[in-house]
């Protein structure tokens, strides 16, 4: 058994030579999906842009997932009504859809080869009331958000999404993607590159300071001068800035892979080629990579 990333051994790394340097317009700590995409935005706007990572571009969450680009948020639609209002909840819902869309012009205009395919999701109830609870989500969403795209899979049609009995039904919906995200996330970081976004790997930040009407940003390489700072570190927020770490933390989570699968076998297991999780409090997810390997994902905290 190999303990490797094997997202990480089966794509080919930018070179990234930059030098830390002493003055950009804006600063973004992470190199990350989010600071990667922000500093490419940034720079197409004329502005000099750093990116700061504390290890190497593809270390975090971002090559460490299951590659699943999936609609929705860690609420759910109904959730989102009730925390924010129907008007902010509808637009929180087809702004996540829009991601997805976002994703996909994104990787074609940039040419990067990342194994986007667009076979959609099943949600698998793992008990008969979640059955029940996904028939009732699929109402709901036609009759709030006039979203008439994810559909009931009875039990009977079960065996044309997944080659298992264990399930009491699912909903599909054909938004969903999938991907390789170490490649997706090398293409952006060459996006950035090309646009002359300065990505400093090994430059932990140790310092965060506003001076007058900048900020000292101090790494072990030395020190930048930026106007502004985005700080894009999600679940490896430190204690760089106190306030942002509040409540965040870096849940634990494990994915393994078999050994590539035969053809015979993938068609089995998974008919349609689509991205799957199960409606278990501590979920599961899994799915057929870009190889013909089966994936299987599951968390030491509950994701909603």
């Amino acid at each position: 058994m190999k303990l490797s990333s094997l997202w990480m051994e089966t794509a080919e790394r930018p070179q990234i030579t930059a030098q830390q340097p002493p003055r950009v317009h804006v600063a973004i700590i992470g190199s990350g999906y989010t600071g990667l995409h922000a500093g490419l935005a940034v720079a197409g706007e004329g502005a000099s842009v750093a990116v700061f990572e504390a290890n190497s571009v593809g270390w975090g969450a971002s090559t460490r997932n299951g590659g699943m680009v999936n609609p929705g948020l860690k609420l759910s639609a109904p959730d989102l009504f009730r925390h924010y209002g129907a008007d902010q909840g509808s637009r929180l819902w087809r702004w996540s859809i829009s991601a997805i869309d976002f994703v996909e012009q994104f990787i074609t205009q940039q040419a990067i080869d990342c194994s986007f395919v667009r076979h959609g999701q099943v949600v698998l109830a793992y008990k008969p009331k979640h059955f029940t609870a996904l028939r009732q989500e699929v109402q709901w969403h036609s009759e709030h958000l006039d979203d008439t795209v994810p559909q009931i899979v009875g039990p009977s049609e079960l065996a044309g999404e997944i080659g298992s009995s264990g399930y009491f039904g699912g909903l599909r919906d054909p938004r969903a993607a999938g991907l390789h995200p170490a490649k997706y996330l090398f293409g952006i970081a060459r996006a950035a590159l090309n646009a002359g976004v300065a990505i400093i790997e090994n430059a932990p930040v140790t310092s965060l300071r506003k001076v007058d009407n900048y900020y000292s940003v101090t790494t072990s390489n030395g020190v930048t001068i930026a106007d502004y700072v985005l700080l894009a570190t999600n679940g490896y927020t430190n204690k760089l800035l106190p306030g942002a770490r509040k409540g965040i933390f870096a849940g634990g989570s494990y994915i393994i892979t078999t050994e590539p699968l035969s053809p015979e076998l993938q068609q089995s297991v998974s008919p349609q080629g689509r991205m799957f999780y199960d409606t278990k409090n501590f979920l599961n997810y899994f799915r057929v990579t870009p190889d013909g390997r089966m994936l299987f994902w599951w968390t030491s905290q509950p994701l909603h």
